[in-house]
């Protein structure tokens, strides 16, 4: 994959419907095939038709490192 375009909105930010066209003009006019968003924002954001499709992306974390320095946060 390669990335054409892209929005960037602040954690926890509710994307407006404009904002999500806005995006999407975008990303179209770009080239893109795909508009991308994590599972945590495509919940909020729905099944929201559009062009390009939204795809969402899992995010997973591992801790390969200090992970007994976290103990007790």
């Amino acid at each position: 994959a390669r990335v054409v375009s892209e929005s960037v909105f602040p954690d926890h930010h509710a994307v407006s419907r404009g904002e999500l066209s806005a995006a999407r003009a975008r990303a179209a006019s770009a080239g893109a095939e795909l508009l991308c968003c994590t599972e945590k924002d495509a919940v909020k954001l729905g099944a929201l038709p559009g062009t390009p499709p939204l795809a969402v992306v899992r995010v997973a974390s591992e801790i390969v490192e200090g992970e007994a320095s976290l103990e007790g946060c």
